[in-house]
C-alpha cells in the first residue's frame, strides 16, 4: 500500500507528486505516457504536448494566478538539475490591449512587480515600435513588457523534470490509465483499464479534462472543456535571427473572429525545426464532454478551420514573417465554475483533487501541485491563497457560472 497515491500523471499531478515524495519515498503517480502516434492513439491525451507555454509574474489575470506562477518560477533551479537541461527561456512577455492603461492587468501590474521585484515598463506604440520593432500593433494599443523572468517554458520537459526530481525521491511510475477510484473507508484503491489494482491511504486525483470521463468521483464535476485552436509557421533560421529578441505575446486583440491570443517567438520543435506558434479563442470554438468527443477532437478535429483567421492575424502582428509552411493543432482547456483549480478535500483524510487549469495551467502547474500536495499530507488548508478560491464544484449543484470575458461569443 502506497501512502500517497497520485491519479493523473500530467503537469499538476507530476507536480503534486514530487512534493508528496519529499515527505514519503512510498508514493506513486498513476497516467501514460505521452503517444507516439496521435492519430492512432486510443488511449487518453494531455494538453502538454508541445513546446512552449507562457509564464509571467506580472502579466497575469489576478494575484492568485500571479503567486501559483512566482512558485513554479522559484522552483526552475531545482528542475533543471532534475532534468540535467533547460525547461524555461527568460525572453520576456508582452500584454497588449487596446484600452487606456487602466485595464486589469495594468491596475495589478505594479502590485504584483513591487511583490515579486520584477522588471517591467509600460509601452505606447511610438515606444513599442523603437523597443520590439518586430512586432506590430494598432495605434491605440497601450502594453506592458516584462523583461526576465517572464518568458516560457517547455512543458514536456517541465513534466519530466518534475518526474525526475519525484523519481530520485524514491516515487513509482504506474503507465496506466486510471478508470474507478474507490473509497474503501481505512484506504483508497484505484483500479486501471490495464487491469491493475493499487492501494494507498491517501489519493490525489489530478486528470483535467477527462476527470468526468471516468469512475473517479462520486458525481461528475462542475467542467467546461473548451476546444482550443493552435497555427504554426515554420520558420527558417534567417527569420528566426531576425526575431531575435521578440517575448512571448499575451493580445486582446479586436477582431469579430478571434480573441485572447497567444503568440511565442521561434521555437525549435522536436523535428528540428523552428515554429512560430500562436493560439486563440475563436468563434468557432465549442465545448466537448465525453472521452469520445475529447478524444475526437485531439485525434481528428479540423483545426484548419480557423487556420485562415488566425494566419493573417499572425502575420499582421509580425510583418513581413517568413513561413516555408503552415499547418495546425488542437488542444483542449479545462474550465472551472470560478475559474481557478478545484483543489480541495473530496473525501476527508483519503481522497483530494487538483483539476483545471483554465488557460494557465502550465505556469501555474508546480505552484497548484504544492498547494495540494500540502492539502493532502496535513488535511488542512495551509496556503495563504483563500481556500474559498478553490473550492470543488459539481455539476449537479446548480452553481452559476462566472462570468468570463473567454465566453464572449454566443454558444461558448
Amino acid at each position: 500500500m502506497f501512502d500517497y497515491l497520485v491519479v493523473g500523471k500530467g503537469l499538476f499531478g507530476a507536480a503534486a507528486t514530487r512534493y508528496l515524495s519529499n515527505t514519503s519515498s512510498n508514493v506513486a503517480v498513476i497516467g501514460p505516457d505521452e503517444p507516439i502516434d496521435p492519430t492512432n492513439h486510443a488511449g487518453i491525451f494531455g494538453a502538454h504536448y508541445d513546446q512552449a507555454r507562457i509564464i509571467s509574474q506580472v502579466i497575469n489575470r489576478e494575484p492568485i494566478w500571479a503567486s501559483l506562477s512566482r512558485q513554479t518560477l522559484t522552483q526552475m533551479p531545482i528542475l533543471e538539475a532534475a532534468l540535467g537541461e533547460a525547461i524555461y527561456k527568460p525572453v520576456g512577455s508582452l500584454y497588449v490591449a487596446p484600452t487606456a492603461p487602466d485595464d486589469q492587468h495594468f491596475a495589478t501590474a505594479d502590485m504584483l512587480a513591487t511583490r515579486y521585484h520584477a522588471n517591467y515598463v509600460t509601452l505606447d506604440s511610438t515606444t513599442q515600435k523603437a523597443a520590439l520593432p518586430m512586432l506590430s500593433f494598432p495605434d491605440n494599443c497601450h502594453m506592458l513588457w516584462e523583461k526576465s523572468p517572464g518568458g516560457y517554458l517547455n512543458p514536456r520537459k517541465l513534466l519530466q523534470g518534475q518526474l525526475a526530481a519525484a523519481r530520485n525521491n524514491g516515487a513509482t511510475l504506474i503507465r496506466e490509465i486510471a478508470n474507478a477510484v474507490l473509497d474503501k473507508g481505512d484506504h483508497v484503491e484505484v483500479r486501471t483499464k490495464e487491469g491493475g489494482n493499487y492501494k494507498a491511504r491517501k489519493v490525489l486525483i489530478a486528470t483535467g479534462a477527462f476527470s468526468n470521463c471516468f469512475d473517479l468521483f462520486d458525481r461528475p464535476l462542475a467542467l467546461r472543456l473548451k476546444i482550443e485552436f493552435v497555427v504554426f509557421g515554420q520558420t527558417p533560421l534567417s527569420e528566426v535571427e531576425r526575431l531575435q529578441g521578440m517575448p512571448t505575446l499575451s493580445y486582446q486583440i479586436e477582431s469579430p473572429t478571434l480573441a485572447d491570443i497567444y503568440m511565442f517567438p521561434p521555437v525549435l520543435y522536436p523535428d528540428g525545426n523552428y515554429y512560430i506558434k500562436m493560439g486563440a479563442n475563436t468563434t468557432a470554438d465549442r465545448y466537448v464532454e465525453t472521452l469520445d468527443e475529447i478524444n475526437g477532437w485531439y485525434r481528428y478535429g479540423n483545426s484548419d478551420e480557423m487556420l485562415g483567421e488566425m494566419r493573417s492575424a499572425l502575420c499582421a502582428i509580425v510583418p513581413g514573417l517568413t513561413a516555408s509552411a503552415w499547418h495546425t493543432s488542437r488542444c483542449v482547456i479545462t474550465r472551472t465554475v470560478h475559474a481557478k483549480p478545484y483543489i480541495d478535500i473530496v473525501k476527508p483524510g483519503r481522497i483530494y483533487s487538483a483539476i483545471g487549469g483554465n488557460g494557465t495551467g502550465a505556469q501555474s502547474s508546480d505552484g497548484i501541485g504544492k498547494v495540494a500536495a500540502d492539502l493532502v499530507i496535513n488535511d488542512v488548508w495551509s496556503s495563504e491563497l483563500d481556500k474559498s478560491a478553490f473550492a470543488l464544484r459539481f455539476a449537479d449543484e446548480g452553481i452559476p457560472w462566472k462570468n468570463r470575458e473567454l465566453d464572449r461569443w454566443s454558444g461558448n
